[in-house]
């Protein structure tokens, strides 16, 4: 499969938990909820960070952004250009159209749009319709083989989904829409009106149904321009949007590194659809999607890459993936996820994670909470678990200590109690 062509789609602001495929019932997702019978599913993929420059360092060298700079380390880009592949680039994300790596791409673009004050009449006006449209004309029609990354603002840009969507999730009680084209961004009091959060959320939800509509219509459109087992397709988010579930609306949560922030999509469609509608529990960080199509491209993997994990193995059933631990991490804060646990530590300025004691509920605390069942992490139980509290504060020790040093394949196996998933 080395001269089948790639494409990568990354949404931003788009948490796994608010679609049809990952029990998500806020809006209606049917486009996602077919591409799940066509592709292989990752359950649980955690970016290593919110932010998105190392976010894009993480996706683009295969690496954990704990990881030391390496002068040999070979971008993405290079190596798949190394195999002959040509390789574009495109986003409406002005940051990241400004990442160091974007030149090692073939070809870039940003795609400008024009500013937005009132929702889209249609959706197929709405700025994510634009963007895929735009993005549609960029695909390669020849018979060179191509890799093709794109970067969407989605929910971080406006959101100007048509006002009929925002209403069909209020009821007639309900207060009317907010008719912002802004995104909100708040801390919430603890005493916060509900109805505040409910036209918020009726807002999100709509953007995702549009953005759901208008994903269906550009891969109905892709697949004319390029048959679908010509090429491998992952689609995925690069970071969630918080929606009060820890009183944070919008970006106030980047710093908290909850599920509803840090938990993305990502499907993995195969020419043929090779490992369709199955799903994998293992857990996963976003350098093993450059790590998978390293290994589609046949650039493989390197000394310099490791940590990451290709997910082919694991789609065409030959050999499962093991990731025992996610990290993600951002400012003060570290989280580490295993199978059973989340960990959730938060260092004061200053402060070394060898100095922080498991204190609850303050600046400088941890936090502990059983997984898979505390999805949106609400019933602490650091008081309740002090020994797997000590593992799990060792374990994102030893695990920091290894990726500053270039060893993370040399960490040890997790100990039991943390690998047992809680039903």
């Amino acid at each position: 499969m080395q001269n089948l062509s790639s494409i990568i789609l990354v949404f931003d602001r788009l948490g796994a938990a608010h679609l049809g495929p990952y029990g998500g019932e806020l809006a209606p997702t049917p486009t996602w909820n077919h591409l799940a019978t066509e592709s292989f599913l990752v359950e649980h993929l955690l970016v290593e960070t919110p932010e998105l420059e190392p976010l894009y360092d993480a996706y683009w060298q295969s690496c954990h952004p704990l990881c030391q700079p390496s002068a040999s380390r070979v971008s993405l880009a290079e190596a798949v250009r190394g195999q002959g592949y040509k390789t574009l680039f495109v986003t409406d994300e002005p940051r990241i159209g400004e990442h160091r790596l974007v030149n090692d791409f073939d070809h870039s673009v940003l795609f400008e749009h024009n500013p937005v004050s009132n929702a889209a009449a249609i959706v197929e006006q709405c700025s994510v319709a634009r963007f895929l449209s735009y993005l549609l004309e960029q695909v390669p029609t020849g018979d060179e083989p191509f890799v093709l990354w794109a970067h969407c603002r989605a929910m971080e840009g406006p959101w100007d989904a048509p006002l009929e969507f925002r209403q069909q999730f209020l009821d007639e009680d309900d207060p009317d829409p907010n008719e912002s084209t802004q995104a909100p961004n708040m801390q919430l009091p603890v005493d916060y009106d509900p109805d505040q959060l409910l036209t918020m959320a009726a807002g999100y939800a709509a953007e995702v149904m549009a953005l759901d509509m208008c994903l269906g219509m550009f891969l109905e459109a892709l697949d004319q321009v390029i048959h679908p087992d010509r090429y491998l397709f992952q689609v995925t988010a690069s970071r969630g949007f918080p929606l009060g579930e820890h009183l944070s609306v919008g970006r106030s949560g980047d710093a908290t590194l909850y599920e509803e922030l840090v938990h993305v999509p990502w499907l993995i469609r195969m020419p043929n659809k090779i490992g369709g509608a199955t799903r994998s529990q293992a857990l996963a960080q976003a350098a093993d999607i450059g790590a998978t199509l390293l290994d589609w491209t046949g650039a493989g993997l390197t000394r310099d890459h490791v940590g990451s994990q290709s997910q082919l193995p694991l789609v065409r059933g030959d050999t499962p993936i093991t990731k025992q631990r996610a990290v993600s991490m951002v400012g003060s804060t570290r989280v580490l996820r295993t199978p059973s646990w989340m960990y959730h530590q938060v260092s004061l300025e200053g402060e070394s994670a060898d100095d922080i004691e498991p204190t609850a509920g303050a600046a400088g605390s941890t936090q502990l909470f059983t997984k898979p069942d505390d999805r949106w992490e609400f019933n602490d139980v650091l008081d309740r678990c002090p020994e797997i509290v000590e593992q799990m504060s060792d374990e994102l020790k030893q695990f920091c200590n290894h990726a500053q040093s270039g060893q993370l394949d040399k960490l040890p196996t997790l100990p039991e109690s943390l690998q047992q998933p809680h039903v």
